[in-house]
């Protein structure tokens, strides 16, 4: 696993368990909005994830779907949302 792959898994980890308890318990709409915005940032770790596993294969040339913010260089390098 790349150190980047690593770094995001552990900022989504730090963010999601910071965050947690401050979704009122009450409010499902908000709830809602975290849990989707969780498993984004689930999905964003698997790409990575994935994409190492493909530089370790040595298997280039095919494409993998991203989350918005997410862009993948021509190098094959994958940069931070922004």
């Amino acid at each position: 696993m790349s150190r980047e792959t690593e770094q995001r898994l552990a900022e989504w980890a730090v963010w999601f368990h910071e965050n947690r308890k401050r979704v009122p318990a009450n409010d499902l709409a908000k709830q809602n909005q975290f849990l989707l915005k969780s498993v984004d940032g689930c999905l964003e770790c698997i790409a990575l994830a994935l994409k190492d596993i493909q530089i370790l294969e040595r298997r280039n040339g095919s494409s993998l779907w991203l989350p918005s913010g997410i862009q993948e260089e021509k190098n094959g390098q994958i940069t931070k949302f922004g």
